[in-house]
């Protein structure tokens, strides 16, 4: 009875612990690792460039020069790289252990400037500095006083 119980358990446990295993869908020989570096129009590294794996989950972004590195990145990947102000670009990669230099385009949407409305006058953001309210006149000319009963 005790070895029936037993092994009931050993394999009810068994099935719960397979299911909190983690299935590596890459292979340790399809697995390559993929590094290069970021640049703008003018060659300068795009510092905090997203850079993802489509279909997947392994991502990463630029350092303080533009460089990256993906790690277990499977055969055939397509880059999607993307950067404010930039236009996107999905990249194919072809061979194993590539080292690739990625240059990225102005969009050419540029965002308009903001204007800020006081509700007179309309200033460009940044002369526009703290809060805005107005008072009117009677407010501005009230007295103040100290006493409770007024």
């Amino acid at each position: 009875m005790k070895k029936t119980i037993l092994t009931i358990v050993l394999a009810a446990l068994w099935s719960v612990l397979k299911g909190f295993a983690q299935e590596i869908p890459v292979t340790a020989k399809s697995a390559m690792i993929i590094s290069g570096i970021i640049r703008n129009e003018k060659g300068e590294g795009l510092v905090g460039a997203s850079i993802r794996v489509k279909d997947s989950k392994i991502a990463g972004i630029s350092d303080t020069n533009g460089h990256f590195r993906l790690h277990e990145v499977p055969e055939h990947p397509i880059l999607l790289i993307s950067f404010i102000g930039y236009l996107p670009q999905e990249i194919p990669i072809a061979g194993k252990g590539s080292e690739i230099t990625i240059t990225l385009l102005p969009d050419a949407r540029q965002l308009e400037e903001v204007i800020v409305s006081t509700g007179y006058q309309e200033i460009p953001l940044e002369r526009a500095t703290g809060s805005f309210a107005s008072i009117s006149k009677e407010l501005f000319n009230r007295q103040i006083s100290t006493d409770v009963a007024v």
